[in-house]
């Protein structure tokens, strides 16, 4: 969450609670460095709170209470004292040129099941050189809201003395790292979902030993979980809500590793 720098200017604000929709309470663990969990509520821990700040003393607790809707995938959170919460965030705000400071609430988990982007590598090892086939596909549908992925980033590792390149589309090799990097601006629905990245590389110390495929990119406007952030009180408004994913995960080679 972030709030205005002008908020910690003012001697208190009003209680604010708000919503996580599309989790269960066991999926969403709480800033465990403010906060303790009770048995109806959630209290920032003081003895932190004051180790933080340093400078100045707190004397009210600030607590978080919760209660758990029909629905069991909606609960509510409440903060009050805010100008204790604000204060601790003050000094992540100590840049003048900063207009806003951010407050970290919660973090949740969710079991994947599919993922926007599939990979799959095939690898073909040889005493002189190795050749990689990485066929790729995006998924919208494994989104809330099917968004075209940037920045898509597929780094390989090879190792076997690599002595040349050959990539299509063209790849960045580092000699230094022994690995190949691709960079693919977008990839959204239509003709361009589908793709393949192919190498091939002349050894001096062959074979070489597949390794695991490293594959980042970035997706705004939407994300894999559908968690939704709603304000439960009429005395905040929501005046922008940014979600972004930032997707990182390994590959490795199929079974079907061919050794010549």
């Amino acid at each position: 969450m972030s709030f205005p720098l002008e908020a910690l200017s003012r001697p208190e604000l009003p209680p604010l609670s708000f919503r996580i929709a599309g989790r269960s309470s066991e999926q969403v663990r709480i800033n465990s460095e403010l906060i303790s969990s009770e048995t109806d509520a959630y209290t920032f821990n003081q003895s932190a709170l004051l180790a933080a700040l340093k400078v100045r003393q707190l004397c009210n607790a600030c607590r978080i209470h919760f209660c758990h809707f029909q629905t069991p995938i909606k609960m509510v959170y409440k903060i009050g004292q805010w100008e204790s919460f604000a204060a601790f965030q003050s000094k992540q705000a100590s840049d003048s040129s900063a207009k806003h400071f951010n407050i970290e609430v919660a973090r949740y988990t969710l079991p994947v099941t599919c993922l926007p982007l599939n990979l799959v590598a095939h690898w073909k090892c040889e005493p002189e050189q190795t050749d990689i086939r990485l066929d790729y596909e995006y998924i919208g549908s494994a989104l809330s809201k099917a968004l075209p992925l940037t920045n898509v980033k597929v780094l390989a590792p090879v190792n076997g003395g690599v002595d040349g390149v050959q990539s299509m589309p063209e790849g960045i090799w580092s000699s230094d790292h022994q690995k190949i990097l691709w960079k693919l601006d977008e990839l959204k629905s239509g003709a361009d979902a589908k793709g393949c990245l192919r190498a091939r590389f002349v050894l001096k110390e062959g074979p070489s030993t597949p390794a695991s495929v490293d594959v980042q990119f970035l997706c705004d406007g939407t994300i894999l979980s559908g968690t939704e952030f709603e304000l439960n009180t009429k005395r905040y408004r929501v005046s922008f809500t940014k979600r972004r994913m930032h997707g990182k995960f390994l590959v490795d080679t199929d079974k079907l590793v061919t050794y010549v």
